[in-house]
């Protein structure tokens, strides 16, 4: 019997991103997760390094005070003002497993994959889920599960079967009876 290979957060992780920039202004930022139709984004520099996460938490909690509407507000709030500068971040090489109990201990979306401060990519629940899958099917494939014994035995898989050589008929008189052969009365 083969064994399953493991999977870790570089095998199920999404590498195209949305990301955003530090200095874009909070107007820019949820016009980009608007029209991507996302509920957050990395925040990287212009060197490629992970500088903070920027969700549509983050967005609401500025918009929904009041003064946001002000044309000078909206101008001095940039991405580095709005962003969680220290989120939860996860290695590349983390286990499947692993991440799916730092998803239940955190509580979040989304992680961002980091290693030596750069961003690699990110992993969604979903993309867990995803991988959890593959794996049962990838088990599935390997460990075959046990056959149906032939013949007329009285095996757990055929026990049904042994009975009586006719259908069981259904029959509405009412309510909906079960006609049974009539050895099985």
């Amino acid at each position: 019997m083969s064994k399953v290979k493991a999977l870790t957060a570089r095998d199920v992780m999404s590498t195209r991103l949305v990301t955003l920039r530090p200095n874009q202004s909070l107007s820019e930022a949820v016009r980009v997760l608007v029209e991507a139709s996302v509920s957050g984004a990395p925040v990287i520099d212009e060197g490629g390094t992970f500088c903070g996460l920027v969700s549509e938490y983050d967005c609401l909690r500025i918009m929904a005070l009041g003064e946001y509407t002000s044309e000078d507000h909206e101008q001095n709030v940039d991405v580095a003002d709005i962003m969680s500068r220290d989120p939860f971040t996860i290695a590349p090489d983390l286990d499947l497993f692993s991440l799916a109990a730092e998803f239940m201990t955190h509580g979040v979306r989304r992680f961002p994959v980091v290693e030596e401060g750069v961003l690699l990519g990110q992993v969604s629940r979903l993309d867990v889920l995803r991988g959890l899958w593959q794996l049962q099917k990838a088990r599935l494939k390997t460990e075959r599960p046990p056959t149906a014994p032939t013949g007329r035995s009285r095996g757990l898989y055929l026990s049904a079967t042994d009975r009586a050589q006719e259908p069981l008929n259904a029959r509405v008189e009412g309510k909906r009876t079960l006609d049974r052969p009539a050895g099985d009365r």
